[in-house]
């Protein structure tokens, strides 16, 4: 959702999809989400546009013989965000963020796990780069975390491999 617009995203997608047939690729990797919490404005305000949008990416990849590996949770802090709680919060099967990520799941999963389109879901991108770290040395999010909003590491961010592969 970074595009100014659905139809500047939808172009830029379109362009990826056509590159890569062009190229020989016959399937891909993508962020089935947004990266930071407002990316998922539109979801939860506007749920049909944002399936919309989501099934006309799905179909011009079918439509250039194109598959899909979704990566449904891109960015681990967004779902955490999106209900004000801190990252290790997201691996409490009983949280906020943790049933605010099932839910898209299922809604993500649901509506395309028939599709011959989708080759193979990855539930994160990378969740196992800071388990077991002690986030709090990080100090203030920089880089990749900006959509963090300055936040400043706290423990209850940290969270175990343990953790992880219960999740």
């Amino acid at each position: 959702r970074y595009a100014k617009s659905v139809e500047e995203g939808r172009a830029a997608g379109l362009r990826s999809i056509e590159d890569a047939q062009r190229l020989g690729f016959d399937y891909f990797r993508i962020a089935a989400g947004g990266f930071c919490a407002s990316d998922y404005d539109e979801w939860r305000q506007d749920p049909n546009a944002w399936w919309a949008a989501f099934d006309q990416m799905v179909k011009d990849a079918a439509a250039h013989n194109i598959r899909l590996i979704p990566s449904i949770a891109w960015f681990p802090y967004a779902f955490p965000d999106m209900a004000n709680e801190p990252l290790g919060k997201l691996f409490d099967p009983t949280s906020a963020s943790n049933q605010l990520l099932k839910q898209y799941t299922r809604e993500l999963v649901s509506r395309y796990k028939d599709s011959p389109t989708i080759l193979f879901w990855e539930v994160g991108n990378e969740f196992n780069n800071r388990a077991d770290q002690d986030l709090t040395t990080l100090g203030t999010a920089q880089g990749g975390d900006t959509c963090n909003r300055n936040k400043v590491y706290t423990s209850a961010d940290n969270y175990s491999s343990d953790q992880l592969a219960a999740f």
